[in-house]
């Protein structure tokens, strides 16, 4: 923030208003999107900070930031982690968590002689975070109690640093250090599988009731086709009887005419007789 102050009136002593009002929005627009990366990468990340004070002065002894969060929310972290030192709920209450929008969920717990404190992502399970801090407090005690009565702030940075990342690393997944958290997640997988087999069974049921209403629309298809057969076959059965009957009726008029001409061979009327039978049998075809 200093450096971008010297480096405005730096601007504005050689620079037109113009350009400088355009860099200073270049440069909110940068620290706005550095900041949305930020918070974005945090969510991912459950067990966030830890830090230890003494409680007789609240003097912030040593403190540690997850790795992956260092670069962009450590002054977040510590600047919460302080602010907490400063609040009255530290004598009220021995363990509390406090939710911050920024931040996310901060825990404390009160020792014999140092204030533990662990910040985390507002999902993370109160009862783990609390976990958390008694096995922090414990490992703290033992290790560094005798040292942290008369640190100044911050001096025990660098022997806390290795328990810190142990911690935040086993802690990081509820399901490493918790049965009923590894039950859970158990649980939810199989819930996850038996949700997706009835997905599917319900997918195999549709599919069923179609496969079904087609094989009924196929057997009336096929009934009604069976129907407009038997009616064909019936009217082309009547015009076959009826072209049989016709070429009957032809061969009897005929065979008469062949029968008459014979008996009329020698009779003046047989020209005539002859004509009209080959007329009649040439209308009944």
């Amino acid at each position: 923030m200093r450096e971008y102050k010297r480096w405005r009136r730096r601007s504005i002593s050689s620079l037109g208003v113009e350009r400088v009002l355009r860099r200073n929005a270049v440069w909110r627009k940068k620290r706005f999107v550095r900041k949305m990366a930020a918070a974005s990468k945090l969510s991912t990340i459950n067990v966030r900070f830890l830090g230890v004070a003494r409680l007789k002065d609240r003097v912030p002894v040593a403190w540690h930031t997850s790795v992956s969060t260092r670069n962009e929310s450590a002054a977040l972290f510590e600047a919460k982690f302080k602010r907490l030192l400063t609040s009255d709920k530290l004598t009220e209450y021995d363990r509390l968590t406090v939710v911050d929008r920024d931040a996310g969920t901060i825990h404390f717990e009160t020792g014999r002689e140092c204030l533990f404190v662990a910040i985390c992502s507002p999902e993370y399970s109160q009862r783990i975070a609390f976990k958390l801090l008694t096995e922090f407090r414990a490992s703290f005690e033992e290790q560094f109690e005798h040292l942290a009565r008369d640190s100044r702030e911050g001096e025990l940075q660098s022997k806390f640093r290795k328990l810190g990342l142990y911690l935040s690393e086993r802690f990081e997944h509820s399901s490493n250090v918790d049965e009923l958290s590894n039950v859970q997640v158990q649980v939810d997988e199989v819930k996850s599988v038996m949700e997706r087999n009835i997905e599917q069974a319900l997918k195999n049921q549709e599919s069923l009731e179609i496969l079904v209403e087609r094989t009924e629309a196929m057997k009336n298809e096929a009934t009604s086709f069976k129907k407009s057969a038997v009616v064909v076959k019936n009217k082309y059965w009547w015009q076959n009887a009826k072209l049989m009957v016709i070429v009957g009726v032809a061969l009897v008029l005929l065979l008469g005419a062949v029968a008459a001409a014979l008996f009329f061979t020698r009779s003046r009327w047989l020209p005539a007789v002859s004509a009209v039978a080959t007329r009649f049998v040439l209308r009944m075809t």
